[in-house]
C-alpha cells in the first residue's frame, strides 16, 4: 500500500518512482489478496481466504528491478519518470484500480492518514528522557542494530526495553518544519478521577526542515529542545525565540494556511481532540493509580497534528521539563505553577470558608483557578444522561442491609431443648450425637 501511494497522485500515476505496468498490476493483486484475507479474519473464517500463489523468480525480479518498490524509495525520481511499460503508455485502468484499492484499504485502517510511503518507525528507550537514544528506522535490521548498540552502555541487560511506534510520516509542517504540541495536564484526584487542562499549550519546532529522505537526522524529526539546540540551524530562530510558538501564533498560521474558514480550527477541531485523548488515556490507566488524598500529579502530553488536522498522541511525560529555556517557557512555566496552587490550595480553602460561614457552595470550576480548566470529573461524567454506571467512575457501590446467615448442617440440641420443641407440637427427628441430639424440625403434626 505504501508503494501504491508513492506511485499514485490525483488524476493519474505520479513520477514518484519508475516501474513497469506489469509490476504495478502484480502489486495490486497482492494488496487485493491481503484485503480479502483481512475480511475473512474479521468473519473468523481465515480458511475461506483466497490463496495467492507464491511469487516466482521472474515476479520477484519485477519488484527488485523497479525503484518504486525499493524500501528506501523516498526521494523524488528524475523529472518525467512514471509508471510505464517499455512498449505501452501509462494505463489508466491501473491508476483507477490503484485509487479504488487505496480508498478501500484506508477505510479499514484508522491510521491511514499518517502512514505515508517510507515505512518509518520510531524507537524510544523506555527508561530515558529528553530525546536520548531515540532513532527513526525504516528496516527491522536497523532497529535491531540500534537497540543492540544502545545496550552496550547498560549495566543490566534487562534495562534494554524499548517502545516502537509507527512514525507519523505526514505531519502538518510550518514553514517546512515539523512540530509537536506540549500540553500540561493536572490530575488532582484518582477516585473519582479529576482532570484539569492548562489553557495555553505551546509548539516546539524541529531545528531543521522536515524530510523523510533523511530519517537518520534527528534535527529534522525530534523537536526536543535538549536535542535541537545542538543544531547549527537552531540558533537562527527561524520560528521565533528557541523555535517555540504560543498557541495564538499557531491559530494565525492555520488561517493563513487553510483560509478564513479555519479561524476557529483550534477551538473547534484540534483542541477537542486533545481533550478527548487526555481523558481517555487517564481512564485507561485509572486502575494503576495509587489513591492518595491531598496530592496531585502534573503531566506533559505531547501531540502531533497531521496534514488533515487530526491529532495524534506521541507520549505522556510524568516529569515534564519546566525549564525557562526560551521566552515562551519563561512566560508560561511560572504562571502554570502559580495556578496549580490556586487549584489545590486556594479553591478548596474558599469552599471550606463558605461552608463554615453557612454560605452556598460554589462549584470548583467557577472559582479562580487561573489557567487551569476542569475538563473531567468521574462523578459528573457518570451522572450525565447515558453515562456509564461503573465503580471506576467514582460511584459508591456499598450495599447496606442485614447480614445473611446460612443454615446449619446439624443443629445441636440438648435433650431438654428437644423436649421443649416437642411440647410446642413440633415433630422432631433426632439421634444421639455424643451427648447431644442432632435434630431437624419435620412438621407440626406431632
Amino acid at each position: 500500500a505504501s508503494t501504491l501511494r508513492r506511485v499514485l497522485l490525483d488524476g493519474g500515476l505520479s513520477p514518484r518512482g519508475v516501474c513497469s505496468a506489469e509490476a504495478l498490476a502484480l502489486a495490486l493483486d497482492v494488496c487485493q489478496h491481503q484485503l480479502r484475507y483481512e475480511e475473512c479474519l474479521v468473519r473468523d473464517s481465515a480458511n475461506e481466504a483466497p490463496e495467492l500463489p507464491p511469487l516466482d523468480a521472474r515476479q520477484w525480479a519485477l519488484f527488485s528491478s523497479s525503484p518504486a518498490f525499493q524500501p528506501d524509495a523516498t526521494s523524488p525520481p528524475p523529472e518525467g519518470a512514471g509508471v510505464q511499460d517499455d512498449t505501452e503508455p501509462v494505463r489508466a485502468d491501473l491508476a483507477e484500480r490503484a485509487r479504488g484499492l487505496l480508498a478501500e484499504l484506508d477505510a479499514r485502517n484508522a491510521q491511514a492518514s499518517i502512514e505515508g510511503c517510507a515505512n518509518v518507525w520510531i524507537a524510544k528507550p523506555a527508561g530515558k528522557s529528553r530525546g536520548r537514544g531515540i532513532a527513526c528506522v525504516t528496516r527491522l535490521e536497523d532497529l535491531a542494530a540500534h537497540t543492540k548498540a544502545q545496550a552496550v552502555n547498560l549495566a543490566d541487560a534487562r534495562e534494554n526495553r524499548w517502545i516502537v511506534q509507527k512514525y507519523i510520516e505526514r505531519p502538518l509542517v510550518v514553514r517546512g518544519r515539523k512540530f509537536d504540541i506540549r500540553q500540561w495536564v493536572l490530575l488532582t484526584c484518582t477516585s473519582p478521577l479529576t482532570v484539569w487542562l492548562y489553557d495555553e499549550p505551546y509548539l516546539r519546532f524541529c531545528a531543521e526542515d522536515y524530510s523523510l529522505a533523511d530519517v537518520g537526522n534527528v534535527f529534522r524529526h525530534l523537536s526536543n529542545n535538549s536535542i535541537a539546540k545542538y543544531s547549527d540551524e537552531f540558533k537562527k530562530n527561524v520560528l521565533g525565540d528557541g523555535n517555540m510558538w504560543r498557541i495564538g501564533e499557531f491559530q494565525k498560521f492555520l488561517v493563513d494556511r487553510f483560509g478564513p474558514d479555519h479561524e476557529r480550527a483550534w477551538e473547534e477541531k484540534i483542541a477537542p481532540q486533545i481533550r478527548d485523548i487526555v481523558v481517555h488515556t487517564l481512564q485507561c490507566a485509572e486502575d494503576t493509580f495509587e489513591a492518595r488524598r491531598g496530592t496531585c500529579e502534573l503531566y506533559g502530553y505531547d501531540f502531533v497534528v497531521d496534514d488533515s488536522l487530526s491529532v495524534w498522541l506521541l507520549e505522556v511525560n510524568c516529569s515534564p521539563s519546566m525549564e525557562h529555556s526560551t521566552a515562551v517557557t519563561a512566560h508560561l512555566c511560572p504562571r502554570a505553577f502559580n495556578d496549580v496552587f490556586k487549584v489545590i490550595v486556594d479553591a478548596p480553602d474558599e469552599r471550606a470558608r463558605r461552608k463554615e460561614q453557612g454560605l452556598p457552595d460554589i462549584p470548583v470550576e467557577k472559582l479562580d483557578t487561573g489557567g487551569w480548566e476542569l475538563i473531567h470529573t468521574a462523578l459528573d461524567y457518570a451522572n450525565k444522561a447515558g453515562g456509564p454506571k461503573m465503580a471506576s467512575f467514582g460511584l459508591d457501590l456499598t450495599v447496606k442491609g442485614l447480614a445473611v446467615v446460612g443454615p446449619r448442617r446439624h443443629g445441636i440440641l440438648t435433650s431438654s431443648s428437644a423436649k421443649k420443641v416437642r411440647e410446642m407440637g413440633w415433630g422432631v427427628a433426632n439421634r444421639i450425637v455424643e451427648g447431644g441430639v442432632s435434630a431437624a424440625v419435620v412438621d407440626r403434626s406431632g
